[in-house]
């Protein structure tokens, strides 16, 4: 499946970036959670959904997240369909973030059908994993 990531639109509006993903002949989305409200509605994501016949293969949170933005995105992802949640490696300096993540990682996933991936980022700066 080949998929587009909203990242590289990220200017637009995501009717716009369904729009142009069809257009373009991807099958598929993975919409990077931003303070764009769009980004984060999943009823608004199903009927982008149901109307390009387009599915959202993954959610993507951005790096400086917190145990309160992953539960919200996972909550996002079960409601509207979405199998896959990309996560980066908390910032080392991120402690409380970190420690979450390393030990309640590994529980969410045993109580949900989304997949949960753990993203390798680029070295610009102090990740932890």
């Amino acid at each position: 499946m080949l998929c587009l990531t909203t990242g590289c639109l990220y200017k637009y509006g995501l009717n716009r970036i369904f729009e142009f993903t069809k257009d373009a002949g991807f099958e598929g989305l993975d919409i990077i959670l931003n303070d764009i409200f769009d980004t984060r509605d999943p009823d608004y994501l199903l009927r982008l959904q149901e109307f390009f016949k387009l599915p959202v293969v993954s959610l993507s949170l951005p790096s400086d997240s917190t145990p309160k933005r992953f539960q919200a995105a996972l909550e996002i992802a079960e409601t509207a369909n979405i199998p896959l949640l990309n996560a980066r490696a908390p910032l080392f300096t991120n402690i409380r973030y970190a420690q979450w993540f390393k030990n309640e990682i590994p529980k969410i996933q045993k109580r949900t059908k989304v997949k949960i991936a753990i993203e390798n980022p680029p070295n610009n700066g102090g990740f932890f994993l």
